[in-house]
């Protein structure tokens, strides 16, 4: 313990000796990216300093955009929070800040970064890993992460094995700055790829830490003072830390683990948590929202094992009730496709969803493990279906593949031997199942003629199709299936005077929504009536000229006609005026047009009562020319 006061200290001097010239201490670090911002810190070396970033496409930061000014206050360490917006989607960056109206663009003070995909599908790569101690060899590991090319890192946990518990932000401060500072391979890597953190036990507050530790309230203020994080659900400044994000189509939740958990030691039943009441609602509604917005994929990142039965302590395995309440909830609101990525154990790791079935059966998630990046091996919870491989220089990469209908990840478990070197552990891919689409909207069926019209409103981004169910004396039967994009059906197959109901369910693949609210008409009878009276019980289309005289039997019958005799529909248009013969149980619209084109005038509705009718348009120019025709339907 000793040795790490003495190197604290020795950091702080060199720290305060590059003040002299560089008003930036510490940093910068990036994070909270989105597909149109960024987020940086950074440590300033006395208050009262005007800040601001500067981001651009080029590495000369012309035509750069500036965020706000903020000016370093000592209440809050000196440390400072950049946001700038208006960036574009899936667009490289260069970014650095401007402090006291100078640039800083020595070297170790810039940085860059590339913008997260535009919503919607996307495949991206991912790095995440956890244990790592500035004190520990191989601290180039994060500069091989770094040349792994991901899009964003997450830190699940141990950037620090400081062990601090008490309530004063000083410590916790320099554990932070330490970090990014003794480890200027760490420092690199925060300042050029977007890196989220959340704390686990040894950077919270010493080991099996928990919402007791003396030094809850001041780190909680700490990790808002200098760590460019996601907007945290819980407000601040004393409140946890989790918060969630979206890349592509994929919903990343970051969970706080530490600062609101029961104490390990205590009973294991349904007042024991590792998450809190608030968290545990928050991450629930994160899942059910997740679900109707059809997101395919769900990581949820755990910072200690989820796998784990027996006496080892201090992961899910002593929560096992908890642990078994969310996962009986992600199987009853039928939440597919979590993944869970995890840290803590010193090791690699990987199950195909074996574990988390033995648990609650039906739940099947796969669950990665990356760690450790400086420490050395252990392992902890299990057992893991993929196996485990101990020891430093471990972290993990997740390949996102979104083809826009199909979803995959590949977890690869990556040992590096130097900054430029790594091996590849294991691999492991899994196919996410299709997403349930959510159900149209607005279901309408309307009676015309012999059939019933149906229409409604797509409300679903994944859809490959329709099944249009039908019932009309106690049970659904299915009367047809349809192509995605289709908006209305006309079902032929009804008796008049019979009640239907109907209702549409959205298809996925083999994934099928919950049913569309009912919609009942009543089919007409009047039109099979009236061929029965005039053809009996003679099979006759509807498209037939039985009278040849040019009109179908649909238009004999809407026109009011004997479709036996050659007769014609009567009616005339004239200066304007146009005047028409009327049928019980007919609504007519005279609509009128300049070219033959387009039929851009119309007459309100008009029902008819078997006298004539007449409408003049009131849009005619004297001497002018225009052209009418009435439009016949059936009365509803």
């Amino acid at each position: 313990m000793s040795h790490r006061v003495h190197c604290a200290l020795a950091s702080l001097f060199v720290s305060l000796s590059h003040a002299q010239t560089s008003p930036i201490m510490a940093g910068p670090w990036c994070g909270a990216v989105t597909p149109s911002s960024i987020a940086a810190t950074a440590h300033l070396a006395s208050p009262g300093l005007q800040a601001r970033l500067a981001v651009s496409t080029q590495a000369d930061f012309s035509n750069a955009i500036f965020s706000a000014v903020k000016i370093s206050q000592a209440a809050s360490g000196n440390n400072v929070r950049l946001d700038v917006s208006g960036l574009s989607p899936a667009t490289s960056y260069f970014y650095a800040m401007e402090v006291g109206g100078v640039l800083q663009t020595a070297a170790g003070r810039t940085g860059s970064f590339k913008t997260l995909p535009a919503a919607g599908p996307a495949s991206f790569r991912f790095g995440f890993a956890s244990c790592g101690d500035w004190h520990e060899p191989g601290q180039w590991v994060h500069l091989k992460i770094l040349h792994e090319n991901p899009l964003f890192f997450i830190h699940m946990g141990d950037l620090n094995y400081e062990d601090t518990d008490e309530d004063d932000p000083v410590p916790y401060r320099e554990n932070i700055i330490n970090s990014i500072t003794e480890s200027p391979e760490l420092g690199q890597m925060v300042r050029n790829l977007p890196t989220s953190w959340i704390w686990d036990d040894h950077d919270f507050s010493g080991n099996t830490s928990d919402r007791t530790s003396d030094g809850r309230t001041a780190n909680r203020g700490v990790y808002r003072e200098l760590i460019p994080h996601y907007p945290l659900p819980a407000g601040g400044p004393d409140a946890a830390i989790y918060q969630a994000f979206t890349c592509g189509r994929v919903r990343f939740i970051l969970s706080d683990l530490r600062s609101e958990r029961n104490r390990d030691s205590d009973t294991d039943n349904s007042n024991k948590s590792m998450m809190g009441v608030l968290q545990k609602q928050w991450f629930k509604d994160e899942l059910i929202a997740a679900r109707d917005a059809e997101v395919p994929l769900i990581v949820w990142m755990s910072g200690v094992p989820l796998i784990q039965v027996g006496s080892v302590r201090d992961n899910w395995g002593s929560y096992a009730t908890e642990r078994k309440e969310l996962l009986e909830f992600i199987r009853d609101q039928d939440i597919r496709n979590v993944v869970v990525i995890s840290g803590d154990m010193h090791a690699l790791a990987y199950d195909d969803g074996r574990a988390t079935d033995s648990y609650v059966a039906g739940v099947g998630i796969p669950v990665f493990h990356a760690a450790a990046l400086t420490r050395d091996g252990s392992e902890k919870g299990g057992p893991y279906s993929g196996g485990v491989s101990e020891g430093s220089g471990r972290y993990g990469l997740m390949d996102v593949n979104d083809d826009g209908s199909q979803v995959s990840v590949t977890y690869t478990g990556r040992i590096a031997s130097s900054a430029t070197a790594a091996t590849t552990w294991k691999s492991y891919t899994h196919q996410a199942v299709p997403v349930k689409p959510r159900p149209v909207q607005g279901l309408s069926a309307l009676a015309t003629l012999d059939r019933i019209r149906l229409a409604w409103t797509d409300d679903s981004t994944v859809e490959t199709g329709y099944r249009i169910e039908r019932d009309s004396g106690g049970s659904w039967e299915v009367v047809a299936t349809l192509a995605a994009g289709v908006t209305s059906y006309e079902d032929s197959g009804v008796t008049g005077g019979v009640s239907y109901d109907y209702r549409v369910i959205t298809l996925n693949g083999t994934a099928a929504s919950l049913p569309s609210a009912t919609a009942t008409a009543t089919a007409s009878s009047s039109f099979a009536n009236w061929k029965l009276l005039h053809f009996g019980n003679t099979p006759v289309s509807d498209n037939a000229d039985n009278d040849g005289d040019g009109l179908s039997t649909v238009e004999e019958y809407l026109f009011g006609l004997n479709p036996l005799q050659a007769d014609r529909y009567e009616w005339s248009a004239g200066g304007g005026s146009v005047s028409f013969a009327t049928s019980p149980g007919r609504s007519y619209r005279v609509e009128a047009s300049d070219d033959l084109a387009t039929w851009p005038i119309s007459s309100p509705p008009l029902v008819g009562d078997g006298e004539p009718k007449q409408w003049t348009d009131p849009g005619m120019p004297t001497g002018g020319k225009r052209f009418y025709r009435i439009v016949i339907a059936e009365a509803l």
